[in-house]
C-alpha cells in the first residue's frame, strides 16, 4: 500500500464522517455490543445463548438473507450436537493458535456437521452451511473487536487496488485481510479529528463504544463505493 494514497482516502473518509451517510452502517456496532453482552461459551443451553447473541433490531442481513442462513444452520446443528458446536467455537476463539488454521478448521467442522445432519435426515434438501469468510469474520470481530473486523471480499479487493497494493487478493484470505485492517487502523488512529468524528456518530446507549476495528470495515466500504 502507498502512504500517499492511504492519506488521500483518509482525508476523504474524514469528510464523509461528518455527513448523514456515515450513520447508515452503525447497526453493526449495535450488533457487536449486543454480542458482547450476551455471548457465553459456558452457557448451559448453547443454542439459546447463540440465538440471543446474534440480534439486531435494524437488520438481520449479516446472518439471514435470501439463500444465506448461517445462523439458522448453527441452530440446527446445536439442536443436533450442542457440545460439538460449542467445541468448534471454542477452537475458533483460541487466540494462541494460528488464525488461518482456525478459520479453515471452523469451515471443515461446519461441513462435517452438515454431513451428519444429512445422514440423519436423508430426505432433507439442506446442502449448505453458509459459513463463508464473511460469517466467520463476523464471529471473530464480535468476540475480539480490537483484533478482527467484518469482511467484504469485493470491497477489500477494490481497497487494495485503490491504495496501490503490489499484489491484489485473488481469493478470500482472512489472514492477510486482518493484518491489513490492523495496519490501516494504526493510520486512522493517528488522525484525532477523524477519530473524534467517528466516536461522535456512535450512541453510547446503543453501540459498542470501545476500541473496534469495525471502523476499518466501514473505511474499506467507503473507499470501494467512492474510489
Amino acid at each position: 500500500m502507498q502512504l500517499k494514497k492511504i492519506q488521500q482516502y483518509t482525508d476523504l473518509y474524514r469528510s464523509y464522517l461528518g455527513t448523514p451517510a456515515a450513520l447508515e452502517r452503525l447497526h453493526l456496532w449495535a450488533a457487536q455490543r449486543h454480542f458482547q453482552e450476551h455471548w457465553d461459551l459456558e452457557a448451559p443451553d448453547f443454542g439459546a445463548m447463540y440465538d440471543a447473541s446474534l440480534h439486531n433490531p435494524v437488520t438481520r442481513r449479516f446472518w439471514k438473507r435470501e439463500q444465506y442462513e448461517p445462523k439458522r444452520l448453527i441452530l440446527v446443528f446445536a439442536g443436533m450436537e450442542p457440545e460439538y458446536v460449542r467445541h468448534i467455537f471454542k477452537d475458533l476463539f483460541k487466540e494462541e493458535k494460528d488464525i488461518e488454521n482456525r478459520v479453515d478448521r471452523f469451515a471443515y467442522y461446519c461441513e462435517d456437521l452438515l454431513r451428519t445432519y444429512k445422514e440423519q435426515h436423508p430426505t432433507s434438501v439442506e446442502n449448505n452451511h453458509y459459513h463463508d469468510a464473511a460469517m466467520i469474520a463476523l464471529y471473530l470481530a464480535f468476540k475480539y473487536p480490537q483484533t478482527y473486523t467484518y469482511y467484504n471480499g469485493p470491497a477489500f479487493g477494490r481497497l487494495m487496488q485503490l491504495l496501490g497494493a503490489a499484489e491484489l487478493p485473488k481469493a478470500d484470505d482472512l489472514g492477510r485481510y486482518f493484518k491489513t485492517m490492523r495496519t490501516l487502523y494504526g493510520f486512522l488512529q493517528k488522525d484525532p479529528t477523524l477519530m473524534a468524528l467517528h466516536h461522535k456518530r456512535l450512541d453510547p446507549k446503543i453501540h459498542y463504544m470501545e476500541e473496534s476495528l469495525l471502523i476499518c470495515w466501514d473505511f474499506a466500504l467507503f473507499c470501494a463505493e467512492n474510489g
